[in-house]
């Protein structure tokens, strides 16, 4: 007997486009589009979550109330290398009112706050918290974006929604997560995920390659660029100099 197997086929519910970014020299940012089906009483929520990964700082402070200095080391971990969240018209009202709703959807950076861990722990961990948000921020890694996310008018109890998300140079070369949050009167009610990768290429693979799997090689071409470096600034002095007689 042929046994047949039928697997319906509809709307795939996430697309990510494009699904790998090839870094190079010129490099300066793209766009990802990401686009899919959602039920026509939903809203999507889109964000973009790097790998969690760890990162030392210093913390500088007034010593006798004089002298700005390093005044202690942290260490900051399982905080994600990206966070973004790009929200529809509606879920941005409620955020923008502060509304129960956006609260308990916990998408915001407070829900970043329980999960990284500050070593040695500070008494003032909230202060280090923000000031380290802050840096995220300013660097264009963590963002909140309001009317962001776009709706096709709905069909067959269906909407599709689209945002463009604009991936910035500073990202750190990786995979990340696509993350689609649907709600529904105000819960979840349910998360899509893909993912996308950046991928070195050219000139920086090159050097990557060479400082880590070649070290040897790489330090000795630093050694050289810095020398060449020296003599090329100390002969373009010199004819300055030169003409000045």
């Amino acid at each position: 007997m042929l046994l047949t197997l039928i697997v319906p086929i509809g709307a795939q519910a996430l697309q990510v486009t494009p699904k790998e970014m090839l870094v190079s020299t010129t490099y300066n940012g793209k766009d990802v589009l990401v686009t899919g089906e959602i039920g026509a009483d939903e809203e999507a929520v889109v964000q973009i979550i790097g790998t969690s990964s760890e990162a030392e700082f210093k913390r500088y402070g007034k010593v006798g109330g004089v002298l700005w200095m390093t005044v202690a080391h942290l260490a900051i971990a399982d905080a994600p290398s990206a966070y973004f969240v790009y929200l529809p018209e509606t879920i941005s009202a409620w955020r923008q009112s502060k509304d129960d709703r956006w609260v308990n959807l916990n998408l915001d950076y407070d829900s970043l706050r329980n999960e990284i861990k500050i070593t040695p722990e500070p008494t003032d961990k909230d202060v280090v918290f923000n000031d380290f948000l802050q840096l995220k921020i300013h660097d264009g890694l963590y963002q909140t974006v309001d009317n962001a996310v776009m709706y096709d008018p709905a069909k067959n109890g269906k909407k599709t929604f689209h945002t463009t998300i604009h991936v910035p140079a500073k990202m750190p070369i990786s995979s990340y997560e696509i993350k689609v949050t649907r709600v529904k009167n105000g819960v979840v009610a349910g998360i899509d995920k893909d993912d996308f990768k950046l991928k070195q290429t050219g000139f920086p693979l090159l050097i990557s390659n060479l400082a880590f799997n070649h070290s040897l090689i790489f330090g000795i071409l630093a050694v050289a660029i810095a020398i060449f470096a020296g003599l090329f600034m100390g002969l373009l002095f010199q004819e300055k100099g030169g003409g000045a007689h």
